[in-house]
């Protein structure tokens, strides 16, 4: 297994430049994202309709989180 994480660097610039790969979280920044795969899980499209499914989430709770 293998994890792979994403870092928005900067909450509300919406910049593809602002975000990092790497291979470990950064407690600093805002937002990590964390993806484990291996043979079985290795599927982008299905990383993608992940991230949808956090998407329709927070847009259905309150925000701000409490």
């Amino acid at each position: 297994m293998a994890d792979r994480y994403y870092t928005l660097t900067t909450f509300g610039d919406d910049k593809f430049s602002d975000v990092v790969e790497g291979a470990a979280a950064t407690g600093a920044n805002p937002i990590d994202v964390r993806f484990t795969y291996d043979a079985a899980n290795n599927s982008k499209l299905r990383a993608l309709r992940m991230l949808e499914s956090i998407t329709a989430y927070i847009v259905k709770d309150a925000w701000p989180p409490v």
